[in-house]
Order: structure tokens, then C-alpha cells, then sequence
């Protein structure tokens, strides 16, 4: 009974669109915005907030992931970030979040192609998770 409640309830949704406009398309084979309207329903019900009565659309403006890497005691680490901004347009008004989420790896261990570590599609949904929540902070 509940699948078929939610299936329901996901189907009316009214998330008009996600739109990403980074030209990072896919972390690991999945596309950036898995996820992101769900995570956005989440929140506004979170909130007390219906989000069939509005229309609203979700934007991810950036995705950065710098990376350094760092010696430490003689052994060889990466620093990479994870930085998400997003905006979340609610009935035409926008709201503006971002977040950053960092990782420390042990470089001894990494597969490094052209010095340059993959992105981590774990990492990545946290930043967008939270950036989501962000942008949603002040309702």
C-alpha cells in the first residue's frame, strides 16, 4: 500500500524541472541531478511545507572540486572538495545555497590519472544534499 502511495505522490509532483548547468554531466555514470527532486520534496514536507502547491524549479549553477595534495610525516595525501551551489526557484522567488564537502585520501593507494582523482558520486550527493538544505534554510 505505501509504494503505491508514494508512486502516487511522486507522480504529481510539481517540480517543473532540475537543470544543471555545470558542465559536469555524470559523476560515476549517474547523472548530477539523481535524486534532487526527491531530496527537495523531502525538505519542504520537512518544513511543513506542501510542495504540490507550488511551482518550483531547481538549478545547479556550480560544481567545483579542487583537489591539493599534501605531505604529511613523509606520506602522500589528497585533499579534494566538493563545491555545490544550487538555486531553487519557489512560485518566482529564488533562493541561493551552496556547500562544501571535503575528503582526505591517502594518496599511496589511489588510482591517479592525469592528477586528477575521479569525482566521488558519495561525496558529491552529500555537497548537493546539503546545498539543497541551504538554499531551503531560511522558509
Amino acid at each position: 500500500m505505501l509504494p503505491l502511495l508514494l508512486a502516487a505522490t511522486l507522480a504529481t509532483t510539481q517540480i517543473d524541472t532540475v537543470i544543471n548547468s555545470t558542465p559536469i554531466q555524470t559523476i560515476e555514470d549517474r547523472d548530477v541531478r539523481f535524486g534532487v527532486k526527491e531530496t527537495v520534496e523531502e525538505i519542504l514536507y520537512d518544513k511543513g511545507i506542501n510542495p504540490l502547491a507550488s511551482h518550483i524549479s531547481v538549478e545547479i549553477t556550480k560544481i567545483e572540486s579542487p583537489q591539493q595534495k599534501l605531505n604529511i610525516v613523509g606520506m602522500q595525501w589528497l585533499r579534494k572538495n566538493y563545491i555545490v551551489e544550487v538555486k531553487i526557484t519557489i512560485d518566482g522567488k529564488e533562493y541561493v545555497g551552496d556547500a562544501k564537502r571535503k575528503t582526505l585520501l591517502f594518496a599511496a593507494l589511489l588510482d591517479v590519472e592525469n592528477n586528477e582523482v575521479p569525482l566521488n558520486r558519495k561525496a558529491f550527493s552529500k555537497a548537493l544534499q546539503r546545498s539543497l538544505e541551504d538554499a531551503l534554510k531560511i522558509l
